[in-house]
């Protein structure tokens, strides 16, 4: 015969009381994979094993209750601050990529954004040297291209340099994420000056729009937080 357990959920503790279980004990939820069991009555520690058991069989409702808050808590904290960016989908999309962002805070979440656009620099800056500078064969015009190679790597570097500014300048980092945008104008200039003008490459004109609207929604939430904490 199975009888009632009376539980109680609260702010990470599991509280079974004195009448619905042999001894009063509370169970206290560090995270999904350590939880530790605290005895009111410790001469009565022989009963661990019925505790073992009870936990056996609640095991499942403890990792989905946790699981649950976690998700709720830090899903809120990135809707509310995506939802002050110009692009709020693009930042919540960016940030639930990350599953870090799950136990960030709001400077956490701006590294993340931030480390996101430097690594998406980089890779731009491979995408033109191992495939778009392979379309032109004119010694001026692979010139013109691999210059944009290196651009992309200067906006990799203020965005490296942005990074380290969160933790002590956020008008420093504003300014790292605002030349790394810009700076990749560079790129596009390169190409409708050069002699004879370049039609601009379709496919990095749109890799360029995705990384200066990864670096606005970086400086909007930065912005954020700066602003809460004058």
């Amino acid at each position: 015969m199975c009888n009632e357990v009376s539980i109680f959920y609260y702010r990470n503790q599991l509280f079974i009381p004195t009448l619905t279980f042999p001894i009063p004990l509370y169970i206290q939820i560090f995270s999904i994979d350590q939880i530790i069991i605290q005895f009111q009555d410790k001469e009565k520690k022989k009963m661990a094993s019925s505790v073992v058991y009870l936990m056996s069989i609640l095991s499942l409702i403890f990792i989905v209750q946790e699981s649950s808050v976690l998700v709720l808590g830090d899903a809120g904290l990135i809707q509310s601050t995506c939802q002050k960016t110009r692009l709020p989908d693009l930042c919540t999309s960016t940030l639930n990529a990350d599953p870090s962002s799950q136990e960030a805070d709001m400077l956490g979440l701006a590294n993340i954004t931030v480390n996101v656009a430097e690594t998406r620099a980089a890779d731009i800056s491979k995408y033109i040297l191992d495939e778009l500078v392979k379309a032109y064969t004119d010694a001026n015009e692979v010139k013109v291209v691999t210059g944009c190679s290196d651009i992309y790597g200067y906006a990799k570097d203020a965005l490296q340099a942005s990074v380290e500014d969160l933790g002590y300048d956020l008008g420093d980092a504003i300014l790292g994420l605002d030349i790394a945008a810009k700076r990749t104008d560079d790129c596009t200039d390169s190409f409708s000056s050069a002699t004879p003008p370049l039609a601009y490459p379709d496919g990095l004109a749109q890799r360029q729009r995705d990384f200066q609207n990864l670096c606005g929604v970086a400086t909007d939430i930065v912005q954020v937080i700066r602003t809460s904490n004058p």
